[in-house]
């Protein structure tokens, strides 16, 4: 082999380790976020509800005979 093959061949393996890490890192990542980004949603609508009952407690109060 020239040294012309040699430079091919080791471009393509640096070419393919580029692309497995990348798919690699996307796989690891997406279900990361999204796991974040439910539980970051999840806390959000709790808080809210949380509000919600607290000032319909006080509603409740003020509302009795």
């Amino acid at each position: 082999m020239d040294k012309n093959q040699q430079f091919e061949k080791m471009a393509r393996r640096v070419r393919w380790r580029r692309l497995i890490t990348t798919i690699l890192i996307v796989i690891v990542t997406v279900p990361v976020i999204l796991i974040l980004g439910y539980k970051a949603s999840q806390m959000l609508a709790a808080y809210q509800v949380q509000k919600l009952n607290t000032e319909m407690c006080g509603r409740e109060e003020i509302m009795a005979p």
